[in-house]
């Protein structure tokens, strides 16, 4: 989604400076240059915001950040010959997880949530909205047209019409429709099969000439195809008011064409005659017409522009121009690019990943890092290490030792935007089992570099406490798990240790992060904790610790 929102903006912001290079321009030598020629030029920047824009030669590239709003991903290592059965098992539970407090899927894999997808939604929404709007707005002004018009009969009007249509060339006669309502004014609409529609109260026949002529050029040179063109290009760049423009700009410049196409090579008494009949349906022609017709009257600027450009003759063709408006978006792709950036948490609000190997950002500067526990054997020795590798290319390690299958949770328990470390180092015998916890994050040393260090694990009491608490780094708490969740919009920690094996009883503790230690939020006493499948829904780790069975009990 990334990708296709950063072409959306580099082909949206090659056309845009495209459009404000030549809207300049014209302001201040416009008017030596011909209605087609601007058109044109138009054209091929509106073609220009379908392309997207990549060239082997870049100069600046501005890289949009990938924000993440909510939510994360997870990746498992699956190297399982480096952990041996146990992480397979480990792994095969992981492929099962979901957790009530941090849903995820069945792969291992949270969604997130970045502000790509977020622009995308809105865009998408908006365009769609505008089609709609549009598309509204033309069917209830068609029916507004088929209400009060008809199609012409008058032998008279229709010579008149194939007439100007042979003397413009055009192959295909457009239909003609009459109207009773003179307020709507000539106009051309039809995208397969044009229509000319004209007042029922137009007579004159030098009138008449004139609105014919003007309408068959409009069908001759498929204007209502190309504003369709335009106004297709506005809507997936709706967010982009330099288009806004572009296609505003396109529109008048296809009225003054059609105006220099029938006054070319004509005297000024035959400008003037001409100006005489669009000044009077300028003043009387109502403004709301469908976004896909022609028209006249499209503000007072414009419509001096247009008398102007009548009487002013000839034009220059501007080859040259046009050729400039091939080159342009080129050059301005090539020397400012946008692309997608990095993917970037926002500070504070750090998804909660779980799995042996997470993407997550470690040491605050808004980048993605790597963090790993990988069990090792060497000979009758165990351990695990934990490895940090950084963005900037530093690592950092904390080793534990006596443990068999290790498992990580990652997420911000102290709010300072940065990515807590829980450390699950599970150990277990035939006839016994237990967890130890450890909980790290980031620090800079005084060279700077970033080290893993441990929080402590001693517990604040709680005003009015009914159990002896302890912490966990005491050899006599018999661990179960521990995991990072959310409540309420606050991170916090979660640890289950067992207060007696032989009832299936476990103790859940709920602990929020302070410089003086852990507070105790909530403690419960859990019965039945395995047959009940309490280890899913607090920890959502049951690989992590298996119950005794009732033989191994019996031993105890």
């Amino acid at each position: 989604m990334s990708e296709f929102v950063a072409a959306l903006f580099n082909t949206s912001f090659v056309a845009g400076t495209c459009t404000a290079i030549f809207l300049f321009f014209f302001s201040l030598c416009g008017k030596g240059y011909g209605a087609g020629c601007r058109k044109t030029v138009w054209s091929l920047i509106a073609l220009c915001c379908l392309l997207p824009f990549r060239f082997p030669v870049q100069g600046y590239c501005a890289a949009i950040p990938e924000v993440v709003i909510r939510q994360g991903h997870t990746e498992h290592i699956r190297d399982t010959a480096a952990h041996g059965a146990a992480a397979a098992d480990f792994l095969q539970g992981a492929d099962r997880f979901q957790d009530t407090a941090d849903p995820a899927s069945s792969n291992g894999t949270q969604r997130e949530l970045t502000t790509a997808d977020v622009f995308f939604a809105v865009w998408a929404c908006a365009g769609i909205g505008l089609l709609l709007y549009y598309g509204a707005g033309h069917q209830i002004w068609k029916r507004k047209i088929l209400r009060q018009g008809q199609e012409c009969v008058d032998p008279a009007m229709q010579n008149l019409l194939r007439e100007e249509a042979r003397r413009c060339e055009l192959k295909r006669v457009p239909r003609l429709y009459v109207l009773r309502n003179s307020s709507m004014g000539p106009f051309t609409v039809g995208v397969l099969r044009n229509t000319v529609v004209l007042p029922d109260d137009v007579s004159d026949e030098r009138d008449l000439r004139f609105i014919l002529r003007h309408e068959v050029l409009h069908c001759k040179n498929k204007d209502i195809l190309l504003k369709l063109f335009f106004l297709s290009v506005n809507l997936i760049h709706w967010f982009n008011p330099l288009v806004w423009m572009l296609r505003k700009a396109a529109e008048q410049d296809i009225e003054i064409c059609c105006d220099e196409a029938v006054v070319s090579g004509q005297n000024r008494t035959y400008r003037e005659e001409y100006s005489d009949v669009i000044m009077a349906w300028v003043a009387r022609s109502d403004r709301k017409r469908s976004a896909v017709s022609t028209g006249y009257v499209q503000g007072v600027r414009f419509v001096r522009r247009r008398f102007d450009s009548i009487i002013n003759g000839r034009k220059k063709k501007g080859r040259n121009l046009i050729a400039a408006a091939c080159i342009c978006p080129f050059l301005v792709g090539s020397l400012i690019h946008i692309q997608s950036g990095e993917k970037v948490y926002a500070a504070g609000n750090i998804p909660i990943g779980y799995g042996i190997e997470i993407r997550t950002d470690l040491d605050g500067d808004g980048k993605e890092d790597r963090v790993f526990v990988k069990d090792n054997v060497e000979g009758d020795r165990t351990y695990s290490q934990v490895i940090a590798e950084f963005h900037d290319g530093n690592i950092a390690l904390m080793n534990y030792s006596d443990s068999r299958v290790s498992h990580l949770v990652t997420g911000d328990v102290n709010g300072d935007g940065l990515a807590d470390i829980v450390v699950n180092e599970a150990s277990a015998g035939s006839s016994y089992g237990s967890v130890q916890t450890h909980v790290l994050h980031a620090e800079r040393n005084q060279a700077g570099v970033p080290e893993l260090a441990e929080y402590p694990g001693r517990f604040i009491r709680n005003p009015d406490p009914e159990v002896k608490w302890i912490g966990w780094e005491d050899p006599d708490f018999h661990g179960m798990g521990a995991t990072i969740f959310e409540r309420n919009g606050r991170t916090m920690l979660r640890l289950v240790s067992c207060a007696d094996p032989r009832t299936e009883t476990a103790q859940c503790i709920e602990c929020s992060y302070t410089p003086e230690g852990w507070y105790i939020e909530e403690m419960k006493m859990i019965c039945n904790y395995w047959e009940e499948g309490w280890n899913v829904r607090l920890l959502g780790n049951p690989y992590l610790l298996t119950p005794a069975t009732e033989g191994e009990r019996e031993a105890e």
